[in-house]
């Protein structure tokens, strides 16, 4: 495969601490029942990731050849 050739493939994985994640979620779901809104842990993660990318864009790079 073309993609396989081109891209590192690789599997990262940690263990966290996800104590105040599960606080901050039951906290948010108890209001977004108001509006009809599921609060899901994807919703953080998503929101905790573009945060860090806007923070350190160079996380986000491409390589190609020899550059970044």
């Amino acid at each position: 495969m073309l993609s396989l050739a081109k891209s590192a493939q690789l599997t990262m994985s940690t263990e966290v601490d996800g104590s105040e994640l599960v606080q901050a979620r039951q906290h948010l779901i108890l209001r977004a029942e108001e509006f009809g809104v599921r609060v899901s842990y994807d919703a953080f993660l998503a929101k905790v990731v573009a945060a860090a990318l806007t923070e350190q864009p160079d996380l986000n790079a491409v390589i190609e050849a020899d550059e970044i």
